[in-house]
């Protein structure tokens, strides 16, 4: 459900959504049910910009999740944010914020749960979560006569968590500083490179470089061949994890005492090598659009969950390819 409406330079919409899917190992159960609640407002300003916000709550009343190697089940979430901006022509000013609050049972996997039980350093199995997300970015652009622009942006984040299945209250801090270019010397090729500098509370400062070749042969067809290269820092749980994994084998094997399972603040960040390739075209006069990509990605100083603290150092790689019309 929608209302909107404007007064002037004013305008506003209020919304109400549901959302709701079934499991499939059982049908008659839900996987997923929330109630999404949103106000979004404009205000447009005489030198071509606006001043926008948004804010919302979203709750779910059923949530079959999240799943991961071992637990099948990690509480309910509730999710909610307000995004503020200020636009006007080649720069804006965005921040936002999102407040996560799980609670709830963790539970094993169905096949592990008659040997496994998972709880925190106090013997408790229901999780208690509470996250914020602060972030901030500012962006500036600007065009060298018809063919070249610049983009610089800088932004800074926040997070702060609070959960039983940490050590205590964890906070961490990122600042990141990008740069991008773009050059179209014909109507045939354009070419787009960048790179981000990023610190960060738990690793060392990162460069991440993204280069990009767009060929257009004929009006509405396009290839693009994209390289780039990113980090992904631990987790706070893959830092500052401390719970336990209860182990109950079945009469008359003995079963082994109680396992410590801690994070560490010894992992680097995983870095991730991606090559894609993707075409996009327009047929029968604009009514309908093809997309299809193919994609390669290699994961390095890869992070595995074990017990009593994650390991680092394995490599993973991902491929695969999409295909789509409307």
């Amino acid at each position: 459900a929608i209302y909107a409406n404007s007064y002037k330079q004013f305008n506003y919409r209020l919304s109400y959504g549901h959302d709701q899917t079934q499991q499939w190992k059982n049908r008659d159960a839900f996987a997923y049910q929330d109630n999404k609640f949103n106000v979004q407002t404009e205000y447009l300003l005489a030198d071509g910009g606006k001043l926008s916000f948004s804010g919302g709550l979203i709750k779910p009343g059923a949530f079959d999740g999240i799943v991961t190697d071992a637990v099948m089940n990690t509480g309910v979430p509730a999710l909610s944010y307000a995004h503020a901006v200020y636009d006007r022509p080649n720069f804006f000013l965005r921040a936002f914020w999102n407040g996560l609050d799980v609670s709830g049972p963790v539970t094993a996997n169905a096949l592990l749960s008659p040997f496994l039980h998972i709880t925190n350093r106090n013997g408790i199995s229901d999780v208690r979560l509470r996250s914020h997300t602060y972030n901030i970015e500012a962006q500036r652009t600007i065009d060298l006569g018809t063919t070249t622009r610049f983009a610089v942006g800088i932004n800074y984040r926040h997070n702060t968590t609070s959960h039983n299945f940490q050590d205590r209250y964890r906070t961490e801090d990122r600042l990141g500083l990008y740069l991008q270019g773009e050059w179209k010397p014909t109507p045939l090729i354009q070419l787009v490179g960048g790179a981000r500098y990023e610190l960060n509370s738990f690793i060392n400062p990162t460069i991440s470089p993204r280069g990009s070749l767009v060929f257009t042969p004929v009006p509405d067809h396009t290839f693009r061949g994209t390289v780039a290269v990113g980090y992904r820092p631990p987790t706070f749980f893959e830092t500052y994890g401390d719970n336990l994994a209860i182990i109950t084998l079945p009469p008359p094997i003995p079963s082994p005492p109680l396992i410590t399972v801690n994070g560490s603040g010894a992992l680097k960040p995983e870095q991730i090598i991606s090559y894609e390739l993707e075409y996009q075209g327009w047929y029968l006069q604009h009514r309908l659009r093809i997309r299809s990509a193919v994609f390669f990605n290699h994961i390095s100083d890869l992070i595995v969950s074990t017990a009593p603290m994650p390991i680092q150092g394995g490599t993973a790689d991902i491929y695969g390819g999409e295909f789509g019309g409307e």
